[in-house]
């Protein structure tokens, strides 16, 4: 079985290494694409894994829907489509610059 993965608010690319790190012979996952607003992570996403990433703030309800329709296309799902499942990584708080962690968190 082959399944195609998008990986919403990608970061770095954690999540998507785990799911490739988990395909076997019975069950393919295959990593189409990651989105994250972040430029930096995006570049480090594409380096890490060779899959181009989505600039897009999935914050705006206009901007998600697009991306969800030009998604659809490079996935060759035609009009109508159905996502059977998404995930998306808890944000990292203790990781993020532009958060608002603690100076003091060891993490």
């Amino acid at each position: 079985m082959r399944i195609q993965v998008i990986d919403l608010f990608c970061g770095a690319g954690g999540l998507s290494a785990g799911f490739r790190s988990a395909s076997n012979s019975s069950t393919q996952f295959d990593v189409v694409a990651g989105i994250d607003w972040d430029e930096k992570s995006l570049l480090t996403y594409r380096r890490n894994l060779g899959v181009d990433g989505i600039r897009a703030d999935l914050s705006d309800t206009a901007i998600s829907e697009r991306v969800a329709e030009a998604l659809c296309k490079k996935l060759c799902l035609g009009e109508t489509y159905k996502i059977e499942h998404a995930r998306g990584a808890k944000f990292r708080t203790g990781f993020a610059l532009g958060s608002d962690a603690l100076m003091g968190d060891h993490r």
